[in-house]
């Protein structure tokens, strides 16, 4: 399967589509998926929950190892929120392999706005399943 297969089957997988998820770009190790929180995505206090920044940045970090021929699950993670963002507010990840390994990947997440402002941080440990793609609803 080629990159632009690869992408398109991303950005049709059901948890994406439902999330808002959109591959920006991608570069080598950069992953960038662009999310615009939705009403569903804000908390009691009016910002985008932190479950729904987990879910991106968690996304992004399997989205990238589908795109290396990797099929993993999140083995580990630890996540820091620095600033909050709000409903329609474009959010992006940028993504790192730290540590690309037989079993395990280390990916590191960063979550900007669309000003640039900093808003989370996170690293992901990734078991590395060797499965096949599940095949695609039509």
């Amino acid at each position: 399967m080629n990159r632009e297969e690869l992408i398109e089957r991303i950005e049709k997988d059901d948890y994406a589509v439902a999330n808002n998820f959109k591959v920006h770009s991608y570069n080598g190790d950069n992953l960038v998926i662009e999310m615009t929180p939705a009403a569903q995505h804000i908390n009691a206090i009016g910002v985008v929950h932190g479950g729904a920044l987990y879910s991106l940045m968690d996304s992004a970090s399997g989205f990238l190892l589908v795109l290396k021929d990797k099929i993993s699950v999140t083995l580990d993670s630890s996540i820091n929120f620095i600033s909050a963002s709000k409903e329609g507010e474009k959010l992006y990840t940028k993504t790192e392999i730290l540590h690309s390994g037989r079993t395990t990947n280390i990916i590191d997440v960063k979550v900007y706005n669309e000003d640039e402002k900093f808003i989370a941080h996170g690293t992901f440990t990734m078991f590395n399943k060797g499965d096949k793609l599940r095949k695609l609803k039509d």
